[in-house]
């Protein structure tokens, strides 16, 4: 009887010698290779924020954020070691749907190394197509594949696309926390802040695939700065301000003939979570504590009113419309000075450059608010089991082969994701651009997400994106638009879950 197919099988073989069964099957630690000239990028169209949908409950609050250090004291412990089949196991097929990774080499690999360790046993990949390129697709075919039976073992609903909160309530993951306990799998090779991501109504449902630390940096093109006699940001000055962010993209702004942009001075993140970013970085909570808006409350308001400053009265910003193709692409081309975003977002800038003498990328985060911390909202992700898996004991070892150290980094260097999760991936030379190091600090401190009570995720996203638009692309007047937007969400808030 396989290792993999019982776990109880598991507990009564292990009297005596037959401990000897837990043998490794987690991947051996990748070679480090050279720093290339460019480090490999994801592809532009990888999601670090978008929408989806969730489900009622309180929020739970991450452990307190440790210290931010540039590097761990001491190297993490290894990834737990996870039992291999024993010889003479009949073995099976670990059945994975995913959205996350196809296209790329990273799936084949993250095979290859689960069925390496783990003699008899096949994974069988089902690629989820999104044909709009928008992550909220896959969810309600995943819904469907659930309610016939068809889900296979291993997935992805993700915190940061907030249908993990939903899809708990609904039933449709399996916690992990007795595979955790009964293998000591130590949770601390993992930034704390994205285990915690993991828990919802006081249990586990997953391990940590991608993740970053959200919409916190300015992200900037040093060439534009020199030639605009622009001093570089440091991002632990008291002179680092909103209002010195602000400043920077309307010098770099510049006009061409019969009000066409020559370039634009800054991208902003004009969605749910930038909008997150904006309103901490005036020393808010949020814009919502999750069952209540509060956009238009003063002291949450001059968030809003930031943004649209700079994009109404400065027209500094590249707004929705304005350029063909993408920010990213538009800042590779030299178009663009400031592109607001993450860690994840430097890889790919990095990747977008015509000409490396016109377009140096370099990067520091929002100004420290009154508390000494950075605004930010955490994103992430997570391979979950599913609650029908015919393998879960086989998806529980998958999804470790998924985010082991090598399962990990190479999703970055050839997965198309920023994942950023685990310390010890951080000495590869793939991170050692000075645009990203940055971002380290915030991977221990990054601020969570508040989550819709009702779980209405995608709705909520949805309106607060296609609402606030009409405010920032000049449609409609600041006061007006802002109370339009604070009854649109409020009445997605007021909806009960589905």
């Amino acid at each position: 009887m396989s290792v993999l197919t019982t776990r109880r099988s598991l507990l009564a073989m292990a009297t005596g010698a037959a401990a000897a069964i837990l043998a490794a099957c987690a991947a051996p630690a990748p070679t480090a290779t050279p720093a290339p000239a460019k480090p490999a990028a994801p592809p532009a169209a990888a999601p670090p924020v978008a929408a989806a949908t969730n489900t009622p409950a309180p929020v739970a609050k991450p452990a307190e954020p440790v210290k931010p250090v540039e590097k761990p004291a001491a190297k993490p412990a290894a990834p737990a070691a996870a039992a291999a089949p024993p010889k003479g196991a009949v073995g099976g097929t670990v059945v994975w749907d995913t959205f996350r990774g196809v296209g790329t080499p990273w799936p084949e690999d993250r095979i290859k190394a689960f069925e390496a360790a783990n003699a008899g046993w096949k994974v069988e990949f089902r690629p989820i197509p999104l044909p709009g390129g928008v992550q909220a697709e896959a969810y309600p075919k995943m819904y469907a594949m659930f309610a016939s039976g068809t889900l296979g073992d291993v997935f992805a609903f993700d915190p940061s696309h907030w249908e993990f909160y939903r899809a708990v309530p609904k039933g449709l993951l399996k916690p992990i926390d007795d595979y955790v306990r009964d293998d000591k799998y130590d949770l601390g090779q993992f930034y704390a802040p994205f285990i915690e991501m993991q828990k919802w109504q006081g249990k586990l449902w997953g391990l940590p695939s991608w993740g970053w630390s959200g919409q916190d940096g300015w992200i900037y093109n040093q060439v534009h700065f020199d030639e605009a006699g622009i001093k570089a940001p440091d991002h632990n000055s008291t002179e680092w301000t909103p209002d010195a962010m602000r400043e920077q993209a309307k010098k770099l702004t510049k006009m061409g003939q019969g009000g066409a942009y020559d370039r634009f001075g800054v991208n902003l993140a004009l969605g749910a979570a930038g909008a997150t970013v904006y309103v901490r970085a005036y020393n808010q909570p949020d814009f919502h504590d999750g069952k209540k808006s509060s956009i238009t409350d003063p002291g949450v308001i001059k968030g809003f009113k930031w943004v649209q400053d700079m994009a109404q009265t400065d027209k500094s910003v590249a707004l929705p419309g304005a350029f063909q193709g993408s920010a990213v692409d538009l800042m590779g081309s030299g178009k663009l000075s400031i592109l607001q975003g993450g860690s994840l977002n430097v890889f790919n800038v990095i990747k977008a450059i015509k000409d490396e003498k016109a377009v140096v990328v370099r990067a520091a985060l929002f100004p420290k608010r009154a508390d000494g911390k950075r605004p930010s909202q955490m994103r992430g992700g997570t391979w979950n089991i599913g609650a029908k898996a015919k393998n879960p004991d086989a998806g529980w070892k998958f999804i470790q082969t998924l985010s082991n150290k090598e399962g990990t980094l190479k999703f970055n260097t050839i997965g198309g994701n920023g994942a950023l999760v685990r310390p010890d991936i951080m000495d590869d030379p793939y991170f050692s651009n000075p645009a990203f190091k940055p971002f380290v600090e915030n991977l221990l401190t990054a601020m969570p997400a508040t989550v819709p009570a009702n779980g209405r995720g995608t709705e909520f996203e949805q309106t607060i994106n296609q609402t606030w638009a009409e405010t920032f692309l000049g449609k409609t007047g600041f006061d007006d638009g802002m109370k339009k937007l604070q009854d649109a969400v409020q009445k997605v808030l007021d909806r009960p879950a589905d």
